[in-house]
């Protein structure tokens, strides 16, 4: 259950609460409704019920009725003659022409002794002469000389009886009972409920859409912040603004807390960058003077590739992959032997396979740290060539990682144009054609492109700034 509820959006939940809520509110005014109406309408037929046995009450006025004792049975003519009275109270049908009365019977009171004997009946089940207790409403009505009513329940059933005296005077004291089940009030109060039923659902359906609706406006806002925190989370970009309109005052506070907080985490992040970069740069320096016999070539080569990345119009993720790639490219001859790595002479067949193995070490020095992780393609991918005749997979075209086929340009040009122990460097024009020349067989004529299209002045103000960063090095370390 726990699991199926967060499954549930916030928006549907929130309206299910309003929802529950209305229902329950409708349910509690549907009962005190339903207990009004009902009063309201028993009321009205009880009325009826008075005035119908008042009314019938005067057709035993001037007839002579028997006086009986208890248990006694009147005479049969003075049976026949009241009978035939109740008879025709039954067939007249007074309850307004939509109910019939269930029972009627002539009663005399004995008021000291609280006590009713039947006179007449038309009830097999209570015959002439049946001695019955009497209730409260039918002493009040021989005192007050008024029909008085009384509300039954038995059978499962509700019975109204009124009371209506025939000659309360002076005793013997006679009664008017009549009886019925009041269908007619339970007809009118059903007929009412289900034109309040009918107005409740269609009221449910409406605080549904409406529900929905206003929930939708109250996660709104929630919705975007949640988006732009998916979006963060996709990206890797934690500088997304999250922009909530002004009035939503509330998710205001919990997105100024959370840009503050998502600020200070990416000034820590920069910091601890920046000091990786450094260390990283350190360490790229040591490398390059044990593997090149000149500083600077790792730095050198990253602002070349960079250079071309920006000709080329990359996108920042690859431009990211050439910056730390080109940085970190030889990072897996630590894992080189010494004889070598600095061997003069042509290596050996099972020297190359030694050599061969750099790339593949650096990669997996690097891909499980997060931070150097979009440095993995470069670093196993930078020997690899266009006419597939490179290692260590022998990849060709485009299956090599397009900034491994940048930083391959990159380092070629610094290569060419630095200077070694054993030779100068040649100028950049010769380097320029050398890889033109190149383009289509070990460099990606695309790549040999953009290159060609980048002036002198770039290359030279990336020497100046090495150069620079390394005096600085040196000077620091002093």
């Amino acid at each position: 259950m726990t699991l199926s509820l967060r499954s549930v959006s916030l928006t549907v939940k929130i309206g299910a609460l309003l929802v529950l809520a209305v229902a329950a509110s409708l349910t509690l005014a549907g009962a005190l409704i339903y207990n009004g109406m009902k009063v309201d309408v028993y009321q009205r037929v009880e009325d009826e019920l008075v005035q119908t046995a008042s009314a019938h009450a005067l057709l035993f006025e001037g007839m002579k009725l028997p006086r009986l004792k208890p248990g006694e049975i009147p005479g049969r003519v003075e049976l026949r003659r009241v009978n035939s009275v109740l008879k025709k109270i039954l067939s007249d049908n007074p309850l307004n022409g939509q109910d019939r009365l269930d029972r009627v019977h002539l009663l005399e009171v004995d008021p000291r002794q609280r006590s009713m004997v039947v006179v007449g009946s038309l009830d097999a089940d209570i015959p002439p002469g049946s001695v019955l207790p009497a209730p409260s409403q039918a002493l009040q009505a021989v005192s007050r000389d008024q029909a008085q009513m009384r509300l039954l329940r038995f059978s499962f059933k509700d019975w109204m009886q009124a009371f209506a005296p025939v000659k309360a005077k002076e005793p013997p004291y006679y009664l008017l009972s009549v009886q019925f089940t009041p269908s007619i009030a339970q007809r009118r109060i059903a007929e009412k409920m289900h034109s309040i039923l009918i107005a409740s659902l269609l009221g449910l359906i409406l605080t549904l859409l409406g529900a929905l609706f206003i929930a939708h406006q109250i996660t709104k806002p929630l919705r975007a912040f949640v988006g732009v925190m998916r979006l963060m989370q996709s990206t890797g970009n934690f500088r997304i603004k999250i922009d909530l309109h002004p009035e939503d005052r509330e998710m205001s506070v919990v997105e100024e807390a959370f840009g503050r907080l998502t600020h200070s985490w990416l000034e820590s992040q920069t910091k601890l960058e920046a000091t990786t970069m450094a260390t990283l740069k350190a360490l790229v320096a040591a490398l390059d003077l044990r593997d090149n016999d000149t500083a600077g070539h790792s730095l050198r080569v990253q602002r070349y590739a960079l250079l071309i990345a920006e000709a080329m119009k990359l996108p920042t993720a690859e431009k990211m992959q050439v910056e730390r790639g080109a940085l970190l490219h030889d990072i897996g001859k630590i894992g080189v032997p010494d004889a070598v790595l600095h061997k003069e002479s042509k290596l050996t067949p099972l020297e190359w396979i030694e050599m061969k193995k750099h790339p593949d070490l650096g990669r997996r020095m690097v891909e499980n740290i997060e931070f150097l992780n979009p440095a993995k393609e470069v670093v196993y991918c930078h020997h690899e060539r266009w006419d597939g005749k490179g290692y260590p997979q022998g990849l060709a075209g485009e299956e090599i990682p397009r900034a491994a086929r940048v930083f391959a340009v990159a380092d070629a040009f610094d290569t060419i144009t630095s200077d070694r122990s054993y030779r100068q460097g040649n100028t950049f024009d010769e380097a320029r054609r050398e890889i033109r020349s190149c383009g289509g067989k070990q460099f990606d004529p695309a790549v040999v492109e953009a290159f060609l299209t980048l002036p002198d002045s770039a290359f030279n103000r990336v020497r100046r700034e090495i150069n620079k960063e390394m005096m600085g090095q040196v000077l620091g370390a002093s």
